[in-house]
């Protein structure tokens, strides 16, 4: 994985069409990074996006609470 991919990369994944690709960024992503919290909150809320990526945006969330 580049070194770079949490800042770069794995932002962009969170948008992605696909859901396996915004579980890939969900999981790799930098939380320092500006508006990825934000993200990742829209993502467990929204009752649209599959069950599986509002999970694992959610434990990402709550795992990662304090970084």
């Amino acid at each position: 994985m580049a070194p770079n991919f949490g800042l770069e990369r794995a932002i962009e994944c969170l948008w992605d069409c696909e859901a396996e690709t915004r579980l890939i960024g969900i999981e790799h992503v930098d939380l320092s990074a500006e508006g990825v919290r934000a993200r990742l909150a829209e993502m467990s809320a929204d009752v649209i996006e599959q069950q599986d990526v509002r999970e694992a945006a959610s434990a990402r969330l709550g795992r990662d609470s304090t970084a």
